[in-house]
């Protein structure tokens, strides 16, 4: 299996494993996804799982790592993309919903 593709079912896990409540596994899959998104260098990749491990954090009450991923996720994506993007928009929402709460 490619990395693309383990980076993919990595994230996918780890937001199933999110949604039926399993915190641990979802952050556990999620920091392996990103650590291989690292490896190959794919900064949008590395953004997209940064996002969603906020979100995973954020439900755990972890805000401050939350806000850390956020940022870091707006930031690479700003960079490789810009701000005029569906990505950039939905990490943005989702740090704008987390510091309103």
């Amino acid at each position: 299996m490619s990395q693309a593709k383990l980076v993919g079912v990595l994230n996918k896990e780890g937001m199933k494993a999110l949604s039926d409540g399993d915190y641990m596994n979802a952050q556990f899959l999620l920091t392996q996804a990103l650590d291989k998104c690292k490896a190959f260098r794919s900064a949008l990749n590395e953004a997209k799982i940064r996002n969603n491990l906020a979100l995973v954090m954020q439900t755990q009450g972890f805000v401050e790592k939350a806000a850390t991923n956020f940022k870091l996720a707006m930031s690479i994506t700003e960079r490789e993309a810009g701000t005029d993007t569906g990505l950039y928009r939905k990490i943005k929402s989702n740090f704008e919903k987390l510091e309103a709460a």
